[in-house]
């Protein structure tokens, strides 16, 4: 046995008639995401949805009704009769479950907490981006010993910090200041053995990585430095989180 799950009126959701064009669509979209009201993160009663619902139920709304194909299949399912009065009623019926993935390419997908909210870009993502580093007086300190120590060449440099002070924020900022004329390897991940660091190395720098000979990467890391050097370049290798190398993993470094 089916059970057919009744579907929520998009149109009525929104506020526009079934012939309404994307341009109307967009307005009040926009038009409902200013009506929510950030305070009622509570359910105050069974019968009215929570913010989260609300912010949800909206977004399912403009996507579907944004997509052509989606809007054409929700349009015969609920057996929407296009007529241009504002009266029209439309007997809600049963929808089928569409996935987000096949948005139209050509359609500017609106994010309903961006739109809420006013951000102009999702935040706090995963990856830091040195266009949000903070220069406090202690930053610039450590990036400017970043490239003086460069410039001198002065073996290795270090960035000390507690967890979450911005230390993978300076080391990127660090290399967004770097001329083209440099070759940087950027290890991610330090739980690695000495081949592997090898391995990890030559690869980053373009050279064949694979091999499991350490003499071997080696050789063709010497070579490549030997090349760089003729030319005028530099080789950087930069280790996030590099107290989690192993000691001897350290000294292959060295």
């Amino acid at each position: 046995m089916i059970t057919e799950v009744q579907s929520p009126d998009f149109y009525k959701l929104l506020g526009v008639k079934p012939n309404a064009n994307q341009k109307e669509i967009d307005r009040a979209y926009q038009k409902l995401i200013g009506k929510f009201d950030s305070s009622e993160g509570e359910r105050k009663s069974l019968d009215k949805p929570t913010l989260k619902e609300q912010i949800e139920a909206a977004q399912e709304a403009y996507d579907t009704l944004s997509n052509k194909e989606k809007r054409e299949a929700y349009d015969a399912v609920v057996q929407v009769k296009k007529m241009p009065e504002p009266s029209t009623r439309i007997k809600p019926g049963p929808l089928q479950f569409m996935g987000r993935k096949d948005q139209s390419k050509n359609q500017k997908h609106q994010n309903v907490y961006q739109d809420f909210f006013g951000f102009s870009e999702k935040p706090f993502d995963l990856t830091p981006d040195p266009k949000y580093l903070y220069l406090s007086p202690k930053h610039k300190e450590v990036l400017a010993h970043l490239v003086y120590g460069l410039q001198e060449n002065n073996g290795f440099l270090k960035i000390i910090g507690e967890v979450g002070t911005g230390k993978t924020m300076i080391c990127r900022s660090f290399l967004r200041e770097l001329r083209t004329d440099f070759n940087i390897a950027y290890i991610f991940n330090p739980a690695i053995n000495e081949l592997e660091l090898l391995q990890t190395i030559n690869s980053e720098l373009g050279l064949p990585g694979k091999s499991k000979s350490k003499k071997k990467l080696i050789d063709l890391l010497n070579a490549f430095l030997l090349e760089e050097r003729a030319k005028g370049h530099r080789v950087v290798v930069i280790i996030d989180e590099a107290q989690d190398l192993e000691p001897k993993v350290m000294e292959q470094l060295r």
